[in-house]
């Protein structure tokens, strides 16, 4: 039978992404960001991975190893938080996602639907390291049924999978719908409210109001570091309804007006 982890075209992805999580110095970010991208492409080297892609705040990278794949995650882990101090603490918060595939599949893209996976896990979920099922299992499968570490990593179930799936689906052909909220999202997704109350919080950490809310205002960082449109103009196409109560969410989140962001961008 032919073993899926020796099979040459099967690779794992991993993305790496840190958020912001106060948008005041944008000095001190630069060099912290600096700073953990060598350590981030040294634990590259050593686990023999391949970066596809690099920006200053996310990495793609592909192994031809599952094991090299977590154990690269585990080590970048440690090395950040050897090094790390409060500002890395209360300023960033960084995700490492893992999924695994072959690069053709129905969709057009190399590898698209294995990449679409674990930056839907780096965004949607908390935790430092999070895991596909696939990879999860796969990786247990190489090394004698070790399992992974559960403080260190959330690592999902097929049916948490196909629920994320499911909900990023929705929210990113719905974001920018202003009539969105709990009880249509629970209606839409097949949940009563309460049912996905509690599956969301369990899997994101998040209500699903907050977790829309999260998304909106992501998306608002894009927009206003790209356009030239104004505050306004940006909170109704994100979906807000009041530019006021979009400020007002914003600088609760990140710390600053959009308006003050706006001018750094």
């Amino acid at each position: 039978e032919l073993n899926i982890i020796n099979d040459p075209a099967f690779r794992t992805i991993m993305v790496i992404r840190r958020k912001r999580l106060s948008l005041k110095d944008s000095s001190a970010h630069l060099e912290i960001s600096r700073d953990q991208n060598k350590v981030v492409v040294g634990a590259f080297s050593k686990f023999n991975g391949s970066i596809v892609k690099q920006k200053l705040d996310y990495f793609l990278t592909s192994f031809d190893s599952v094991t090299n794949a977590v154990l690269c995650a585990l080590e970048i882990l440690k090395m950040l938080n050897k090094t790390s101090n409060s500002t890395y603490d209360d300023s960033i918060k960084l995700n490492i996602a893992l999924s695994a595939g072959i690069p053709v599949t129905d969709k057009d893209g190399f590898f698209e639907d294995t990449v679409k996976i674990a930056e839907r896990l780096c965004d949607a979920i908390d935790g430092h390291i999070i895991m596909s099922p696939e990879v999860k299992d796969l990786y247990e499968s190489e090394n004698l049924n070790v399992a992974v570490d559960k403080k260190l990593v959330h690592a999902l179930t097929l049916a948490d999978e196909k629920f994320l799936n499911i909900l990023m689906d929705y929210i990113e052909r719905e974001w920018r719908n202003t009539a969105i909220n709990a009880e249509t999202f629970s209606k839409r997704l097949g949940y009563s409210k309460s049912q996905l109350y509690r599956k969301m919080v369990s899997l994101t950490g998040k209500s699903p109001n907050s977790f829309i809310m999260e998304y909106r205002l992501n998306r608002a960082l894009k927009l206003l570091s790209k356009t030239d449109k104004n505050i306004s103009e940006v909170a109704f196409e994100v979906g807000f309804n009041s530019p006021a109560y979009f400020s007002k969410c914003f600088q609760k989140t990140f710390g600053i007006l959009p308006s003050a962001y706006a001018k750094l961008a």
